[in-house]
């Protein structure tokens, strides 16, 4: 069967025939993973951030002596900050505070900075 013009002269198509193309799945699927692969890298940049943080707090914490460090470190897709106390060969002795929020952790680092430690509130 032949496909016949309309008035324009354009090709109709035969309803019989499929049209080929990408479905609503595979687009889905795509879509699903260039959101993937964009959570992972903003994963890795917050884990990149937050471990820049700790470092600079951690050089703070020695140049004043203290044996206190933060611990940023990653299991699967999750992040995890941790308080930790070294011995004086720089060996994690103990956990302080283990799993600390985010914001916990932005207080933290202030308080590195503006005082000559960390406050902890142990009321529970």
């Amino acid at each position: 069967m032949e496909n016949e013009t309309d008035s324009f002269g354009i090709q109709k198509l035969n309803s019989t025939e499929p049209v080929m193309g990408l479905g609503r799945s595979a687009l889905n699927d795509d879509k699903k993973k260039r959101n993937r692969r964009q959570f992972k890298q903003e994963a890795h940049n917050f884990f990149h951030t937050l471990f820049t943080a700790a470092e600079d707090s951690n050089e703070q914490l020695k140049k004043k002596g203290l044996p206190y460090r933060f611990h940023v470190h990653q299991e699967g897709e999750e992040v995890f900050i941790d308080v930790v106390i070294l011995n004086t060969a720089g060996e994690i002795v103990e956990t302080k505070r283990k799993n600390i929020s985010h914001d916990d952790f932005e207080r933290m680092i202030e308080d590195v900075s503006q005082i000559e430690g960390l406050l902890f509130d142990e009321t529970a």
